[in-house]
């Protein structure tokens, strides 16, 4: 499922698990996946658009509020908690619901807001966002920002079917070409 993430929202999930070890906690959840979406707010314009101008720290404190923070350092392999597999499953239908092929951090920023009654969704209201306007505003900013990117595409796409095409062309020169010495040497052995 990973192949699908950009770097940035690669980079969200292990910002997720330095801040679930930060707080020492044994598992990754929606409520860390935020707080990595967090670190990454400053590089990603749908996502400064859409989440207030609060530090990480601030956000963390937010969060504590639900979750509170261990008391012994995890070890080994932290695992994803089922709402926090839900978000990374639900990234992906946020993504492709879109027209998208990859999913970014926006993606998965709408991912958890689907679940109203999770320590993630409860910290951003106390941020002061209101998750239903959060996925209207990231649905039109993350679909503004793919929309943005298309000519990109578009110009690529469109100069692989010009050398696809020159390609053919040459191929079709060369075939008749040899038709033609074909030809020729049929009416020199006649």
């Amino acid at each position: 499922m990973f192949q699908r993430f950009t770097d940035s929202a690669r980079r969200v999930v292990v910002s997720a698990q330095e801040e679930a070890r930060g707080l020492l906690h044994h598992h990754i959840g929606p409520e860390h996946l935020l707080l990595g979406i967090c670190h990454a707010r400053a590089g990603d314009p749908a996502l400064t658009a859409a989440l207030p101008d609060q530090t990480v720290a601030a956000a963390r404190e937010h969060v504590a509020k639900y979750v509170p923070r261990g008391d012994q350092p995890p070890s080994g392999h932290m695992p994803f908690d089922p709402p926090a597999k839900r978000v990374l499953e639900q990234s992906l239908h946020e993504s492709v619901s879109l027209g998208h092929a990859s999913i970014t951090p926006g993606h998965l920023l709408l991912a958890i807001t689907r679940d109203p009654d999770s320590p993630a969704v409860r910290a951003l209201e106390d941020m002061g966002v209101d998750p239903d306007r959060l996925r209207e505003a990231m649905t039109n900013t993350v679909g503004t920002v793919a929309e943005q990117s298309r000519p990109d595409r578009i110009a690529t796409l469109e100069e692989r079917v010009r050398r696809l095409t020159e390609q053919v062309e040459e191929l079709r020169r060369r075939l008749d070409e040899q038709d033609q010495q074909d030809e020729q040497d049929e009416r020199h052995e006649d």
